[in-house]
């Protein structure tokens, strides 16, 4: 074979190795935004509708993200969570992330500035070469890194829950029984169903508004 050849040859060879990862890759993409617009489309229609039924304003918020948290906070309405009331709950929907996002970003940033200044720090010193000194650091830091995880992974329960309350309430106001908790446990762990749970409640009544 001539060289062109020989490249031609391997270059269809790896497309035809790759071609299954690329399918798939192909699928998953379209897939992707295809289940990104059902989701935009059944949760904006599912909120517009619910706010026009029930009189309350700010309907088209549910076509906008971040904003949509606040809609359904109004939707909710005031939450009780033992002997504590929260009121207006979608603000708090759409603060949460913000302020716990921040204190995250931050705590990150500290962590690795630190590392960095210390790092200089023992360089400057010549300390750098001494095992021990290293050691220390390095220990430091990652119980430092340890806790940014256990930050984040206690701030992300938190959103989750007080997401939890806000559509249960929701749920809750428009079927009886059982099916508010079940109906919750699909929205927070199945892909879509959150929204799609919202598009069918959206011209049912309410059925339990003394709760």
């Amino acid at each position: 074979m001539y060289p062109m050849d020989v490249y031609y040859y391997e270059m269809m060879e790896t497309l035809r190795m790759m071609a299954p990862m690329l399918i798939f890759l192909g699928v998953l993409w379209i897939g992707l935004i295809v289940g990104g617009i059902l989701n935009y489309v059944f949760r904006g229609v599912g909120i517009l509708k619910m706010s026009q039924n029930r009189g309350i304003s700010g309907g088209a918020l549910g076509f906008v993200p971040i904003a949509h948290r606040y809609q359904l906070g109004k939707l909710a309405g005031n939450i009780e969570f033992g002997n504590k009331k929260i009121n207006n709950p979608g603000l708090w929907e759409v603060l949460l992330p913000i302020i716990l996002g921040a204190v995250a970003t931050l705590s990150y940033i500290a962590i690795f500035v630190w590392f960095f200044v210390r790092i200089f720090a023992l360089e400057a010193t010549g300390a750098i070469n001494d095992p021990a000194a290293m050691y220390g650091m390095m220990n430091t830091f990652f119980v430092w890194l340890i806790l940014w995880i256990a930050i984040v992974t206690v701030a992300n329960v938190i959103l989750m829950l007080f997401k939890g309350l806000i559509l249960h309430r929701i749920f809750a106001l428009y079927v009886g029984g059982q099916k508010p908790v079940f109906y919750l446990i699909l929205a927070l762990f199945v892909p879509l169903a959150e929204s799609i749970l919202l598009f069918k409640l959206r011209n049912k009544p309410v059925v339990n508004s003394d709760i």
